[in-house]
């Protein structure tokens, strides 16, 4: 198998990761309206700690190269070389 391939597989893959975890950015936005309480869940106590990952992923998910990466896929690729 060749490395072209090896490495557009790799290259989907990552991009459909992004793709979906850019869905959290979504739900974050309907979170933050609703402002819900974490009381009574295993959240309770750890809403700071959440939105410092949330926020993290957001810089990571918007960053240049998961950009590249979504704007590199090839939707033609089948994504069987690794």
């Amino acid at each position: 198998m060749s490395d072209t391939k090896k490495v557009q597989t790799l290259n989907n893959r990552a991009a459909a990761g992004i793709e979906a975890a850019r869905d959290l950015e979504v739900v974050r936005a309907l979170y933050t309206t609703a402002n819900p309480s974490f009381t009574g869940t295993p959240l309770a106590g750890k809403g700071a700690l959440l939105n410092t990952f949330l926020t993290d992923l957001d810089t990571l998910l918007n960053s240049e190269a998961a950009t590249l990466l979504v704007a590199s896929k090839v939707a033609s690729h089948r994504g069987t070389a690794l």
